[in-house]
């Protein structure tokens, strides 16, 4: 297993991806829009001590992309190797999803079980294995996956192999890192010291209580969804949401250092 080694001058922003957003590149082609384009400081949560908006910032990159239909936590830093300790192919750190899902009603228990051993164990994707994962049912059309890599698409490719097929899709937690109450379209930095207690593995599971119902209840049957429904509170995945849009670009920032820690930001993002 890797050592984690953060360097003490890395920034490290963590932020809740709205869905239309891509999560990779910096330059817009097209229509197409970039998750970086909303880190700006109308949506901060926390404390953010640096000049200009850290979007500009050189060397700034997502560490796990999510794809534009799906929405939840993406981490990005300017330090290379810590993100290199996140996404590699060896990496401990576990992601953990809410997947709601459609067609599982056609068929018998005893099948669906044993879809379920295989989404934990014995597809292959792209010629290669993929590395066990923990998937359970979290209720009767949502699925929880735990994985420990991130191929292309992978949780609805594993998905439509077994014949299910993914309605909505959000990733909630990162290592020990949840998305808590930061609210969709917002970021809020973390520090070094914080985000390696986060991402470091345990040596027994992270408990995976109750945390805030913005975060952890169930996905949207529909992405249009505006009000409370049975399976849980709406996720604001409509685009109408409070969260700023991109504007005009700012100056490049002229200062590049660790992003402080504060104490709302502990109250923001959770350990498991």
């Amino acid at each position: 297993m890797r050592r984690l080694r953060i360097r003490a001058s890395a920034t490290i922003i963590a932020q809740h991806k709205p869905i239309s957003f891509l999560s990779p590149s910096t330059d817009p082609r097209g229509n197409k829009r970039y998750a970086r384009d909303l880190l700006m400081h109308t949506n901060l949560r926390g404390h953010w001590p640096w000049e200009g908006e850290p979007r500009d910032l050189p060397g700034l990159s997502c560490c796990g992309r999510l794809d534009a239909d799906s929405s939840g936590l993406l981490l990005w830093t300017d330090d290379h190797d810590l993100a290199q300790y996140i996404i590699g192919p060896n990496t401990p750190v576990e992601k953990e999803y809410l997947v709601r899902v459609s067609g599982q009603q056609h068929y018998s228990e005893a099948t669906l079980a044993d879809s379920l051993a295989l989404l934990r164990s014995g597809i292959t994707l792209d010629g290669e294995p993929l590395r066990a994962a923990d998937v359970s049912w979290a209720n009767a059309d949502q699925l929880k996956f735990v994985l420990r890599e991130g191929r292309h698409r992978q949780i609805r490719r594993m998905c439509l192999i077994v014949g299910l097929q993914v309605e909505a899709l959000k990733r909630v937690r990162i290592g020990k890192l949840r998305l808590a109450s930061l609210s969709i379209g917002k970021w809020t930095p973390l520090s070094p010291a914080n985000a390696a207690s986060l991402l470091m593995p345990s040596r027994r599971p992270p408990a995976q209580g109750h945390v805030a119902a913005e975060a952890e209840s169930a996905v949207p049957r529909r992405q249009s969804d505006a009000h409370e429904t049975d399976s849980g509170p709406h996720l604001g995945f409509s685009d109408t949401q409070g969260y700023a849009r991109p504007g005009p670009r700012a100056i490049p920032v002229r200062a590049v250092g660790q992003a402080a820690h504060s104490t709302q930001t502990s109250r923001l993002i959770r350990r498991g």
